[in-house]
């Protein structure tokens, strides 16, 4: 999977976890009919077990594409030198 994707997804998780999270709030908060109410009060607990483990899977999968990329960078300049140096 390309660098730039992998970044994407991560990111996109995290965004996306809070966005749920903070549309919920404003839901729960400003809505008049009380069955949106209860619908934002049952996503709003849902989403409070899966916000750290969406977060932390974001992070692992960020933290995942700058490793690779870095690992492949010091692989292509141990190429390089080699091939220089011949």
């Amino acid at each position: 999977m390309p660098f730039n994707v992998k970044l994407t997804l991560g990111f996109g998780i995290i965004i996306a976890q809070i966005v749920l999270m903070v549309l919920s709030a404003l839901t729960l908060n400003y809505s008049a009919n009380e069955y949106f109410r209860m619908i934002a009060m049952s996503w709003a607990g849902l989403l409070k077990f899966t916000l750290l483990p969406a977060i932390v899977s974001g992070v692992l999968i960020v933290a995942a594409a700058v490793s690779d990329e870095s690992r492949k960078r010091k692989w292509d300049e141990r190429i390089s030198r080699k091939s220089h140096g011949r």
